[in-house]
């Protein structure tokens, strides 16, 4: 095979140096055509020029960007609405307002939202009673307060219309206390619709228990609260728990408990619980009588504290009461029977 590549290269090179050969005597062929005046220099020129041809510009086109259609914009069907079912609120049956009352037995300091709590925890059951109205009275009592001592009556007046009770209490005569109360009877007792506590040295204040509108308002603040049925005044409460004693007895048994809604002439109502205790003697100046007493059973510090005693042989009204409240400076203003000027 080398023998082959040797031959095949002296042949190539053969080739090429008859080529070159050619190429030399067709150069002098026509240097002898060109005319003698021609220069050797301008002669060498001209065959140059002649036998080279210029080459084209190259023109390269840029190329032309394409053109790039928009997309024509996509049509979407709009969406019908979804209809839904419109939401099923379930909303709770209307309760009655209620008004928070400027309770004498709240503390300046105590929360106002803890003290609508313990108010509507007061009232939200309260019990009604059978009762049995007793009549028209007049007893009168050794009152005092603290060292202060003096002369009270409570007189009861029952009318073919209802009923006007009033307490009065006098030092050295004049008048230091004037409590009111009138108004009807109903299923419930007592039904007050009027209480008015009038004191030496200030005006007077009003509680309007306003059936119609089931509500107590007062003349001295506009605060409101509900009225519940057998509701009582500072003044009926003693006769509402006379008229149940004597509708049922044996509600005044050791151990048991009454509870009555009381509201006095400044906002302050609440519900009064009693402690029925057991029956012991009790002296008075009018003689020594067989009372069974009942205490209210204080909730807050500042509650008012109340005790009566009922004697069963006079129609189970007071011949004793005492009633304190830290309001007034803690004295208790106490009542005990010192005459019976109209027999029950």
């Amino acid at each position: 095979m080398s023998y082959r590549i040797a031959r095949r290269s002296a042949a190539l090179a053969s080739l090429a140096l008859a080529t070159l050969l050619a190429h030399l005597a067709l150069l002098d062929a026509l240097a002898q055509a060109v005319p003698k005046r021609v220069p050797t220099r301008d002669r060498t020129l001209a065959m140059a020029t002649r036998w080279v041809e210029p080459v084209p510009a190259l023109v390269v086109e840029a190329p032309r960007p394409e053109r790039i259609e928009a997309p024509a914009p996509l049509r979407v069907a709009p969406l019908a609405p979804l209809a839904l079912p419109a939401p099923r609120i379930a909303r709770p049956a209307p309760q009655p307002t209620r008004v928070l009352a400027l309770r004498e037995a709240v503390a300046p300091s105590e929360d106002i939202a803890l003290a609508v709590a313990k108010a509507n925890e007061a009232d939200a059951a309260l019990p009604v009673y059978a009762t049995r109205i007793p009549s028209s009275f007049r007893f009168g009592y050794d009152m005092s307060r603290g060292m202060i001592s003096g002369h009270g009556e409570l007189a009861l007046q029952i009318t073919a219309d209802g009923y006007e009770a009033r307490l009065q209490g006098s030092v050295a005569g004049l008048t230091i206390l004037d409590w009111r109360s009138q108004g009807g009877i109903d299923a419930a007792g007592f039904a007050p619709l009027r209480f008015v506590d009038q004191r030496r040295g200030r005006s007077a204040q009003a509680a309007n228990f306003q059936r119609a509108a089931g509500k107590i308002t007062y003349s001295g603040t506009q605060a409101e609260v509900p009225l519940p049925a057998g509701a009582q005044d500072r003044l009926s409460w003693m006769l509402q728990l006379a008229a149940i004693a004597r509708a049922r007895p044996e509600r005044l048994s050791e151990g048991a408990r009454i509870t009555l809604f009381v509201s006095g002439a400044h906002g302050d109502a609440d519900a009064w619980t009693f402690h029925v205790g057991a029956r012991a003697p009790l002296d008075t100046p009018a003689g020594t009588v067989h009372a069974i007493p009942l205490a209210r059973e204080p909730r807050k510090d500042y509650d008012t504290r109340a005790q009566v005693w009922l004697d069963p042989a006079r129609q189970y009204l007071p011949v004793k009461a005492r009633l304190a409240s830290s309001r007034e400076g803690g004295e208790a203003l106490e009542l005990l029977l010192e005459e019976v000027q109209t027999p029950p």
